[in-house]
């Protein structure tokens, strides 16, 4: 199978141009093909540089991954207990404390994490060991980061009194992957009950029939087989009290970035906001169903006459 290594140089440092050439040297060394992608832009002042340049560099690479492809990132035990207290202090539930997968599904073809088992420590001892040489970003230091103040401040505090710390974390990252598989599996068999015939649509009278909890989890579930951004909890709360238990004759829309769920009949409807600026949409449109349009919805009604 063919190797390639991709080096995304984010702009942020400095250093950045002498870490791609780094690389590129590393691939010549051991012929392998090297592939160095740029973010031409800088970070919108709403944003979190951290969140903003995952996603950047996430975005291009799934432009280069192929069917079947697997794309291998170097994660290691380390930040997958710094992502879990991170989850924490965003009062984020089971799937947010599963924290990392080892292997999921990317663009059309996979992520893997082949380190999550290993520690740091473990692999800088590896790499001295066997004079494998690596680049440091100073910035990994810089504690204006969430991350990096965690990691810095708080966790080695941790290590000096529970130096097990790490591996407790991770048994409990574990409990909370079992308790999302059975979560999702609740979920997928909810969603099967009360969908609407052959459609994406969800029948409210049968969702109502459910707990509020589960009610919440079928509706994320249904979200996330249908790739639209996940609600927080405030959205949540929103469609549960505005959507599920407004009454029949009302329209009631939440929505939140490039999504929206709305209410129309005993049905729910889930679609994208469309940006108002494309003028060469086209949208296939079966008028037995609401239509939402950038937050707006269009019923049509079938009459007899002329003109």
């Amino acid at each position: 199978q063919a190797l390639e290594v991709i080096y995304i140089d984010h702009g942020l440092q400095k250093e950045s141009n002498d870490w791609g050439e780094f690389c590129r040297q590393e691939c010549i060394k051991y012929n392998v093909p090297f592939t160095l992608m740029k973010i031409n832009e800088s970070c919108p002042e709403n944003l979190s540089v951290e969140g903003w340049a995952r996603d950047k560099r996430y975005s291009l690479i799934s432009k280069l991954v192929k069917k079947n492809d697997i794309l291998f990132t170097a994660h290691h035990q380390d930040d997958q207990v710094e992502t879990f207290f991170l989850q924490i202090f965003r009062s984020a539930g089971p799937r947010g404390l599963s924290s990392m997968p080892v292997i999921k599904k990317f663009g059309d073809g996979f992520h893997v994490r082949p380190f999550l088992l290993f520690s740091r420590e473990e692999i800088e001892k590896y790499a001295k060991n066997n004079n494998i040489s690596w680049q440091e970003d100073n910035t990994n230091y810089d504690t204006r980061y969430d991350r990096n103040y965690l990691r810095h401040n708080i966790l080695t505090e941790l290590d000096n009194v529970w130096p097990s710390y790490r591996q407790s974390v991770c048994r409990t990252i574990s409990h909370q992957k079992e308790c999302l598989m059975l979560i999702d599996e609740i979920g997928l068999e909810d969603i099967t009950a009360v969908l609407y015939k052959n459609s994406t649509n969800l029948n409210i009278k049968l969702i109502k029939k459910f707990s509020i909890p589960r009610q919440k989890n079928l509706i994320f579930f249904w979200l996330n087989s249908l790739n639209f951004e996940k609600p927080t909890s405030k959205h949540m709360d929103q469609i549960i009290m505005t959507l599920i238990n407004s009454r029949i004759d009302k329209t009631p829309c939440v929505n939140w970035r490039n999504t929206e769920v709305r209410r129309y009949g005993d049905l729910l409807y889930a679609s994208r906001i469309i940006n108002s600026n494309d003028l060469n949409l086209e949208i296939s449109w079966n008028t037995k169903t609401p239509l939402n349009i950038q937050g707006e919805t269009l019923i049509a009604n079938e009459t007899f006459g002329r003109g």
